[in-house]
């Protein structure tokens, strides 16, 4: 089905869902990460060598839930941004889609 408004580039899919979801913080992460590097490469309580996963939204208590419960897994978030801005740096077909990038690495290009 086509979308206008995606096929366009006028706004992401995660923003349509903010606008259905009226009210309700819309957080996006874990979209760019694989079940198994989930499962595989955790690192919960190191102190380094922790994998970064992209957090985008436009309420920063939201994502500081997030943000926490990726900690709580051995992971670390890295702020991206709004949701809409944020969110296009780690959708499918950029740099840092699956990439399983350190979380210096993953900052660094999702600030370029």
């Amino acid at each position: 089905m086509a979308i206008e408004q995606l096929d366009s580039g006028a706004t992401t899919s995660s923003e349509l869902l903010a606008e259905h979801l009226q009210g309700a913080f819309v957080v996006k992460a874990f979209n760019t990460i694989r079940w198994d590097v989930l499962r595989d490469a955790a690192r919960p309580g190191a102190a380094e060598g922790h994998i970064g996963i992209p957090i985008s939204g436009d309420d920063e208590a939201a994502k500081q839930e997030i943000d926490d419960l990726i900690a709580e897994i051995g992971f670390d978030g890295v702020d991206a941004g709004p949701l809409g801005a944020g969110g296009r740096k780690h959708q499918p077909g950029t740099e840092v889609y699956g990439s399983d990038l350190p979380s210096a690495e993953l900052a660094a290009k999702i600030a370029r």
